[in-house]
Formats: C-alpha cells, sequence, structure tokens
C-alpha cells in the first residue's frame, strides 16, 4: 500500500514527474568551471626579434705542436685576428671565416667553412641574449713562426696544409636601439693540420707531417 501511495504521488506532482529539473542541474554543473582547469589560452611572450646573420671579430692565439715524427718539431704559439659570417638556417649556423696573423710572417693564416649548432639559454628582448654554440672548420691554414724572409731564424717555422677545428663558445649580446645585438664571443677549440713544411731560409727539409693546435679566441659579436 506504501509503494503505491508515493507513486500516486509522483504521479500528482508534475514538479517531481518532469525530468526537466533534472537536466537543468546536469546543464547547470556543466557550465560550473573546472577549479583545476583553466579555459583561458596560454599566452607564449616571444617578443624577441629574429636574427639571421652573425658577424664576429676575434683574436685567436694558436699552439702548434707535432705529432709523432716530423720534419720540423719546433712548437709555435701565434696570433690571428679572426673575421667569421655566418647565416642562421633553422637551429644551425653555415658560412665561414678567414683569419690572418701579424705581422705576416708571424701568426696563422687560415680560410674555412663553418657550421655550428646553438642553444640558446635565455633570450628575452629586454635582456642579454645568452647562447653556447659548439662547431666544426674545415680548410686550409699556413702558419708562419719567427720566419720572417730577410732573415735566418733556427727558431724559423714554416707549413701550411688542410685543417679540421673543433669549437665551443659562449656568446653573450645585449640588445640595441635598433633591434640588433651586439657582445662579446668567448670560446676554444682543437684542430688536428695536415702540414706541408715549407722550405725556410737556413733550408730547413721539406717533408709532411701531423700537428694538434689548441686555440683560444674572444672578441666581438653582431647579430643582423
Amino acid at each position: 500500500m506504501r509503494l503505491v501511495g508515493l507513486l500516486a504521488l509522483c504521479v500528482a506532482s508534475p514538479a517531481l514527474a518532469s525530468p526537466e529539473p533534472l537536466g537543468a542541474a546536469v546543464e547547470e554543473m556543466s557550465r560550473r568551471p573546472d577549479p583545476g582547469h583553466t579555459s583561458e589560452p596560454v599566452e607564449i611572450h616571444d617578443d624577441a626579434p629574429r636574427l639571421h646573420w652573425r658577424l664576429a671579430i676575434a683574436m685567436r692565439g694558436t699552439g702548434s705542436f707535432a705529432v709523432g715524427a716530423a720534419p720540423n718539431d719546433r712548437v709555435a704559439v701565434v696570433p690571428a685576428l679572426d673575421v667569421r659570417v655566418q647565416r642562421a638556417l633553422g637551429p644551425m649556423l653555415v658560412g665561414g671565416h678567414v683569419s690572418a696573423g701579424a705581422p705576416a710572417w708571424y701568426g696563422e693564416h687560415e680560410v674555412a667553412l663553418s657550421v655550428d649548432t646553438e642553444r640558446v639559454l635565455r633570450e628575452r628582448a629586454d635582456a642579454a641574449r645568452i647562447s653556447i654554440s659548439a662547431g666544426a672548420d674545415a680548410g686550409v691554414a699556413f702558419l708562419f713562426f719567427d720566419a720572417p724572409p730577410e732573415t735566418s731564424s733556427p727558431d724559423a717555422l714554416e707549413y701550411w696544409g688542410l685543417l679540421v677545428r673543433a669549437r665551443a663558445q659562449l656568446h653573450v649580446l645585449w640588445p640595441m636601439p635598433t633591434g640588433k645585438r651586439i657582445g662579446f664571443v668567448a670560446g676554444g677549440g682543437i684542430a688536428v693540420s695536415d702540414a706541408r713544411y715549407i722550405e725556410v731560409v737556413q733550408g730547413a727539409p721539406h717533408g709532411e707531417g701531423t700537428r694538434v693546435e689548441p686555440s683560444a679566441e674572444f672578441g666581438l659579436e653582431v647579430r643582423l
């Protein structure tokens, strides 16, 4: 009898019999925001301008050491002024560089192609851009150590040959009013040179040998 009475009460009450209150409640709950989720889009602040060219002018000091038997096993430490130009292609920097010693008979002269991969540690439009890079050079180098042409020196060392170098560098660049960046580059590298020795004034013998050449550099860099 109680069950019959409850059924009769539901039939008599349209508010209970209609499914509208239940549907409205479900719709209301679906409209309530999830406290752990936001529907607002995430905004990425990427206001740093895209820079495509790298120009670096640096002083480089290079040491040269013979490996194994060599016609001339003298050790040399020579300077060079290096100019490097590269173009950004995706994550890579591709280009080349030219370096020259001063005076001409004391230093390393080099022409090579360069490729680098760079990792940006920090980049904002209003702050210093900090990055590190690893790269390689491949080209032809000439090294002259204490070998002026007008004199004879027992310490003279002259050779040319193919050269391959691995490099690592740190770049710290500040924004300019034009939107470009300027700063410094510092780093070091290690090269292997297939040396072909040149006959010098005192008559050192010709020949070939392998030389290892560590280097360090510091200079000015601009990103355009």
